[in-house]
């Protein structure tokens, strides 16, 4: 789903197909060099940070499941793979959260972070990502964010990060790289590495980037500031596209819309549709990158599913 030069990131699954599927496209990355983030990623557990002592219990039960499934299937791989135990946890859709929330996210953290290390191998050291309240940089949740084991180090905090908001993110904010931007990144920066880096804690930015508002120049602007900083301040940062918008949306990774008949000769060429793929591979390689393709589906959260279904053909 998203993807740096040097990295990628792909969601959880269990069942015996899907979790295989999962370790596939795991070692693709891994045999491309490749660091792999393996995390819980638009499950609905995601959005059950809460008070209630059942929630709780019922989430922590399913995060126990998960990771000691996914950790025994993976105990044995290399360092190149990290696990990231949720993403963006929150309250449905409370983004602001408060003290008890940022304790709750905390809680399941270590409920998570415990499982994995039980399923032995090389998981007893493996580095392993605990998010803040929704994976936020915002002052509030990073200073309560809280590792609940003193005595593991092979910690690092997960941290998603579209800032400054208006410039990045925000669809009717301005689209010009301006002063109080670079002011308002470095203090964020700051801050991050004040909570976390001074104390020996690592930080993986695994999402940041900038909406696209005809603003290429100021976006490619930003882009190697935020990469500067991310460098000089010791952190990890992933730039999070995955071709939702331009250069043909879902036509571009959706297998649904690339392999539209899985009736048809997966070794015919005229089986796919890669116009719009290849334009966004063509412009990626202009710019210097080396892309890293596979493809997938969007997330989609409607009551009717469209592309996110099992294939009928899983060896196709």
């Amino acid at each position: 789903r998203g993807f740096g030069m040097k990295s990628g990131k792909f969601s959880d699954a269990l069942g015996e197909i899907d979790i295989s599927y999962v370790e596939e496209v795991v070692n693709y990355g891994l045999d491309a060099g490749l660091y792999v983030i393996i995390n819980v990623h638009h499950n609905d557990l995601q959005t059950q940070v809460s008070t209630d002592y059942w929630t709780q219990q019922n989430v922590k039960n399913e995060l126990k499941a998960i990771w000691t499934q996914v950790g025994n299937r993976f105990k044995n791989y290399g360092d190149k793979l990290v696990f990231e135990v949720n993403n963006e946890p929150r309250n449905d859709n409370d983004w602001g959260g408060n003290t008890e929330y940022y304790n709750c996210v905390n809680e399941y953290n270590e409920v998570a972070r415990a499982a994995i290390r039980a399923t032995g191998g090389n998981n007893t050291e493996r580095l392993v990502m605990l998010p803040t309240y929704c994976a936020s940089a915002d002052s509030a949740k990073i200073w309560g964010w809280d590792n609940l084991t003193d005595s593991d180090d092979m910690i690092a905090v997960s941290i998603h990060a579209y800032k400054p908001w208006d410039f990045a993110y925000e669809g009717n904010g301005h689209s010009n790289w301006i002063d109080s931007d670079y002011t308002e990144l470095k203090g964020i920066f700051d801050e991050m590495y004040s909570a976390f880096v001074s104390k020996g804690i690592p930080v993986v930015i695994g999402e940041f980037g900038a909406t696209d508002k005809d603003n290429y120049s100021d976006r490619t602007k930003y882009a190697e500031i935020y990469a500067t900083f991310a460098k000089q301040y010791g952190m990890a940062c992933i730039w999070w596209d995955n071709a939702a918008t331009g250069y043909g949306g879902e036509h571009t990774v959706d297998i649904h819309r690339i392999f539209k008949n899985f009736d048809a000769d997966e070794n015919d060429p005229k089986s796919y549709d890669f116009a719009c793929t290849d334009h966004y591979i063509s412009q990626i390689i202009e710019y210097g990158a080396e892309p890293f393709y596979r493809l997938g589906s969007k997330i989609e959260h409607g009551v009717k599913k469209y592309g996110t279904i099992m294939p009928p053909d899983f060896q196709k």
